[in-house]
C-alpha cells in the first residue's frame, strides 16, 4: 500500500514538473523593442520589395497538453521596400488584461510574397523561463530572412498557400477585431484565391468576406476598400 501511494506522489510531481515546463513566465505588462530585418530571394540573394510581413505577440495558457493560444496582445504588419527591409517600431508597456503570458518564440513573424514560399520565423525556445523579460526582442532583429520561388504546381500552391491561412488563423477568427491590423496580408490571399479559383484550381484559401465577427467589428470589405483597388 505504501508503495502504492509513494509511486502516485511520484506520478503527481512528475505531472506538476510537467505543467510548469509547459507553463510561461506571466507578466502583468509586455513592451517590444524595434524589429528591422531584409527579406531577399534565396536563389540570388537579391533584395525583394514588397514582401508583406506579420508580427504577433500571441498569448498563451500552460496545460497538461501543452499551450493553449489565448489571444494575441499585439499584431502589426509592414511591407518590405526597395532595400528588402522591413521596420516594426518599439512599443510598450501593454498591459496584459488575460491570465495568458507571451511565450518565448515571440514574436511570430510571417512573411509572404505571391509566387515564393511563404515564411515562419521565431526565436529559439528558452530553456530557462526564469530569464524571459517583459521586454520581448525577435532573434531576427537585424538580419536577413530568405525567400524560396515556389516551383511545384498551382494546385500544390495553393494547398501550400492553405498552410499560411492556418497561420493566420487568429486573424481570420478574430476576437478583438485583429484583421483590422494586418489588412495587406488578407486582401493578397483574397486576391490568391480569386486568381485560384478563375483558373478552377480548387483551394482551401478564406476570401475576405470569410473574415469573422463582422457583426461587431464591421464590415471588413468596406474597411479594406482602399486596399482592394
Amino acid at each position: 500500500m505504501r508503495g502504492r501511494k509513494f509511486a502516485g506522489v511520484l506520478v503527481a510531481l512528475s505531472m506538476l514538473v510537467m505543467q510548469t515546463g509547459c507553463a510561461a513566465i506571466f507578466h502583468s505588462s509586455y513592451s517590444s523593442e524595434p524589429i528591422e530585418a531584409t527579406v531577399v530571394d534565396a536563389d540570388t540573394g537579391e533584395p525583394l520589395e514588397g514582401v508583406i510581413v506579420v508580427a504577433h505577440w500571441e498569448l498563451v495558457h500552460g496545460s497538461f497538453g501543452g499551450r493553449v493560444p489565448s489571444g494575441q496582445l499585439k499584431v502589426m504588419e509592414a511591407v518590405t521596400d526597395k532595400a528588402g527591409i522591413f521596420r516594426f517600431p518599439a512599443w510598450g508597456p501593454v498591459e496584459n488584461k488575460t491570465s495568458g503570458s507571451l511565450e518565448e518564440k515571440s514574436p511570430q513573424i510571417l512573411i509572404f510574397k505571391s509566387g515564393y514560399e511563404f515564411g515562419g520565423f521565431t526565436n529559439k525556445l528558452e530553456r530557462d523561463y526564469s530569464t524571459m523579460s517583459s521586454r520581448r526582442r525577435s532573434e531576427w532583429h537585424g538580419k536577413t530572412m530568405r525567400l524560396k520561388k515556389f516551383k511545384g504546381s498551382q494546385q500544390e500552391y495553393a494547398r501550400h498557400l492553405s498552410s499560411l491561412t492556418i497561420s493566420l488563423r487568429f486573424a481570420y477568427s478574430p476576437k478583438d477585431c485583429e484583421w483590422k491590423y494586418v489588412p495587406q496580408i488578407l486582401v493578397a490571399l483574397d486576391q490568391e484565391e480569386k486568381r485560384l479559383s478563375a483558373q478552377k484550381i480548387v483551394n482551401g484559401l478564406l476570401e475576405i468576406d470569410d473574415v469573422g465577427q463582422q457583426n461587431q467589428c464591421g464590415s471588413a470589405r468596406k474597411f479594406f476598400e482602399g486596399y482592394l483597388k
